[in-house]
């Protein structure tokens, strides 16, 4: 179920814009019926309305073989939080958009005013984890970020390979991250930051004030007790705290190494002095 169609006078359509993105309603092509195509296979396209009360395009006829097709309610819902949250960080978001040269296809493509362009991916479907890296490094080919995100109960192995986010699902309100955030004190180690709304995290990770960190294990906060496996999101400050204080201790454990090997020198001299007396 795609959110975008084209129309052969207003061009693409959007339908997560109240405008649809070209100046017009969705009550004017919704009633109109008007003539649509795919802006990915060119089949026949009718706007219509979900379950969710989502306006969206659907193909007239069954088109496997089309990119758009076959999405789920679900899949729909959360590209349109995705939209709705790269647009609330002041950034443009393009649904459904296509490389020029076809290596990739986006969810949601959020540019920002300075040209960087930033790939938001729902991914609810099943994917292997080579599929899903050889797609992030076809973004990386292009200089596009991205981030892939799923709301199922347990986060999918494949989510430990490349930058994602694992969320609530929708249920009537908005979503939040589910404790892939992290703090860092030198006392306490890394702890996991609970339900940061999606579109607070969105707009950090796209103004850069969330980062990417390797790590093995990260505590949940109070008395749960809960530990999150790495990697995951943190503030760039906390994850050169981080660095520091593991470079710190790194440094303390070759002092206390070299002077054990100092220690075991000197004794093996006094020894063999003792012998040859």
């Amino acid at each position: 179920m795609p959110f975008t169609a084209q129309h052969a006078e207003h061009g693409r359509l959007d339908a997560t814009q109240p405008d649809l993105g070209c100046g017009v309603s969705w009550e004017t092509i919704h009633r109109a019926r008007a003539p649509l195509h795919c802006p990915a296979c060119d089949g026949r396209m009718v706007a219509r309305v979900s379950v969710l009360g989502l306006p969206h395009f659907a193909h007239r006829r069954r088109t496997p073989d089309c990119p758009l097709a076959g999405e789920s309610a679900g899949h729909l819902l959360l590209k349109s939080d995705l939209a709705a949250a790269a647009r609330a960080a002041g950034w443009d978001a393009l649904l459904e958009a296509a490389a020029p040269h076809g290596a990739w296809w986006a969810d949601v493509l959020a540019l920002a005013p300075d040209g960087r362009r930033f790939a938001l991916e729902a991914q609810l479907s099943p994917i292997t984890e080579a599929d899903v890296r050889d797609r992030t490094q076809r973004y990386a080919a292009d200089e596009v970020q991205v981030c892939w995100f799923d709301d199922r109960e347990r986060p999918r192995p494949w989510m430990a390979a490349v930058p994602s986010l694992h969320l609530t699902e929708s249920a009537g309100g908005p979503r939040a991250v589910r404790g892939v955030v992290a703090r860092y004190t030198a006392d306490d180690g890394w702890t996991a930051t609970e339900g940061i709304p999606l579109h607070d995290a969105v707009t950090w990770i796209l103004e850069g004030r969330l980062v990417q960190h390797e790590e093995r294990y990260v505590y949940g906060a109070g008395d749960s007790g809960d530990a999150y496996r790495g990697p995951f999101w943190t503030a760039p400050h906390y994850a050169a705290a981080a660095g520091a204080e593991s470079a710190r201790r790194q440094a303390l454990r070759d002092a206390e190494t070299a002077r054990h090997q100092r220690e075991r020198g000197r004794g093996r001299r006094g020894r063999r002095r003792t012998k040859y007396c």
